[in-house]
């Protein structure tokens, strides 16, 4: 009964790992509070407390091996927290026409995220929202979230 939530938290894991803007060359893992930001740190908790309450139901192994994955996700953020404590801010990753990048700060322009994304003058800089998408001006600042998205558009 918990399998679809487990198999949604493994893929979220690897899609975490996969898709992360951040890399620190071939031996290396890109550090571990970037990869795994606050979103998908509370993405994967979710998934793995409903594979939790699916499995009442399941066999005592089930349960077991979920409460271990659940001890080990535990830590894992733990120490997570401890890095970004640590460390102080992080970054915050948005996506420009679908390419993720990450920004040290938390405000940006139009003009900057034209230079981000690669935005030439003749095209207009759109904010992508779920409430739908707005145009973003040179010079109008905007205070970013995590995974805020913009794309380019024909003027």
């Amino acid at each position: 009964p918990a399998a679809q939530p487990m198999r949604r938290y493994y893929r979220e894991l690897e899609h975490a790992m996969r898709n992360t803007p951040v890399h620190s060359g071939i031996w290396n893992l890109p550090p571990g509070d970037a990869l795994y930001t606050p979103d998908i740190c509370r993405r994967l908790s979710g998934m793995l407390a409903e594979a939790a309450e699916a499995a009442t139901v399941a066999a005592p192994q089930v349960r077991e091996r979920i409460a271990a994955e659940t001890a080990v996700w535990e830590l894992a953020e733990q120490t997570l927290e401890q890095l970004r404590a640590a460390t102080g801010p992080q970054p915050l990753r948005i996506i420009v026409n679908e390419t993720p990048h990450l920004l040290e700060t938390p405000k940006v322009t139009g003009a900057l995220l034209r230079d981000i994304g690669g935005i030439g003058a003749e095209e207009h800089v759109l904010l992508v929202s779920e409430d739908g998408e707005r145009p973003v001006a040179d010079d109008e600042e905007i205070e970013v979230v995590e995974g805020m998205r913009f794309r380019s558009a024909p003027r």
